[in-house]
């Protein structure tokens, strides 16, 4: 591993997919061994063992995919190296995925070459409708009822599955491919809004995440007003979703133009609120009307002190602001439990199932208006 690593910093461009496959082998190994020599030894607490990748790792891009094999190998040699076992075998987990996921871009990146760059392929990908919309309910933690769901866009591969969003929209948001992707988003969640309107009177409203990127191109109100204007649909029906860090970007021109949002009817919420610097005055400014709590702080909340601290005064602060508050990425009972005696408004997780179509939506809320159970076995004695 010492000779791996030095040889990895001396020359990354060994650091290709098909070595960094070979490598692996030799990290899942090491990485066993190391858990496996410190096993009776002290345990990591819970913040060591969560393991942070590098930053150029965490968004790729499709024309960088040996520089991030390197960055996945690397990373985890030297958790494997100089690591807890903890730290260690996370490590090698995220190596192993992140890889898995690099072949896959790669060969995309492959079989595009000779038609024209990266880009190309995602636009060719738009073209021929392989990007897909799943939804992602969003419950009533009082009493389980789905009050909406948020919108998460895939781009669905053909031989390779589901690409998430981290792995092509920065890509996009190179070029002003960005904003056609961003009106695509809406028309088709306008369109599976109004297929549901015809069955459910009130689906509940539909989160939309948006990206600094797109808040910064030019005719991007006028497109989104276009897009409502033709469908028919409420913007009120909708909610915008917009990270802590893009609010506090230009805070002055964010200010103006979520006024404008706002304005249309549109409901604005911040996400992974708690891993921005945002001030309490500056939240004040703007017209949001819902903080979602960062799932990273809600996995922890109950085995972490600090984490629990920092939900329970983000929940206490949005009720004194008359904030909604959505807690993400609940996948426990425990989870789940312990946001309810805080009181949270709203929750959603992978504890109320994996992200769905929209017909599959659509049955969950028809069941709900039939009266069938649902979440509320989850809610027994609450």
């Amino acid at each position: 591993l010492v000779v791996l690593v030095m040889v990895l910093r001396a020359d990354r461009s060994v650091a290709n997919t098909t070595l960094a496959v070979l490598t692996l082998i030799s990290i899942a190994v090491a990485g066993t061994m190391v858990v496996q020599g410190f096993s009776s030894g002290s345990r990591a607490t819970p913040a060591e063992a969560r393991y942070v990748p590098p930053a150029s790792a965490a968004l790729p891009q499709l024309s960088c995919i040996d520089d991030l094999a390197g960055d996945a190998v690397l990373s985890a040699c030297e958790k494997a190296l100089f690591g807890s076992a903890e730290s260690a075998a996370a490590a090698v987990a995220y190596a192993a995925n992140q890889i898995t996921l690099l072949i896959s871009l790669g060969d995309v990146a492959t079989a595009n070459k000779g038609a024209g760059s990266d880009l190309m392929a995602l636009r060719r990908a738009v073209e021929r409708d392989e990007l897909v919309i799943l939804y992602q309910p969003k419950v009533d933690l009082r009493d389980g009822r789905v009050v909406g769901a948020e919108a998460l866009i895939r781009w669905r591969l053909p031989g390779h599955g589901d690409i998430s969003p981290a792995q092509f929209i920065p890509l996009a948001e190179e070029s002003n491919l960005i904003q056609e992707i961003g009106e695509w988003v809406l028309k088709r969640v306008c369109r599976d809004y109004g297929a549901w309107q015809q069955q459910v009177p009130k689906p509940g409203r539909i989160s939309i995440n948006l990206s600094l990127k797109q808040l910064r191109q030019a005719e991007f109100l006028t497109r989104y007003r276009s897009v409502f204007d033709e469908s028919g649909v409420a913007p009120s029906n909708f909610e915008l979703e917009i990270t802590e860090t893009t609010l506090m970007t230009e805070a002055g021109r964010m200010v103006r133009l979520l006024d404008e949002l706002h304005a249309m009817g549109l409901h604005l919420s911040i996400d992974d609120f708690g891993t921005g610097y945002s001030s309490l005055s500056a939240l004040q400014q703007f017209p949001v009307g819902t903080l979602k709590i960062d799932q990273s702080f809600v996995r922890h909340a109950t085995v972490s002190r600090e984490d629990a601290t920092l939900v329970r005064t983000i929940i206490e602060m949005g009720k004194n602001l008359d904030l909604e508050v959505v807690a993400e990425g609940i996948e426990s009972q425990q989870q789940l439990d312990f946001l309810r005696s805080r009181n949270c408004h709203y929750g959603q997780g992978r504890l109320f199932g994996e992200p769905m179509t929209a017909t599959d939506f659509l049955q969950l809320l028809l069941a709900q208006v039939r009266g069938e159970e649902g979440y509320g076995r989850m809610f027994a004695g609450g």
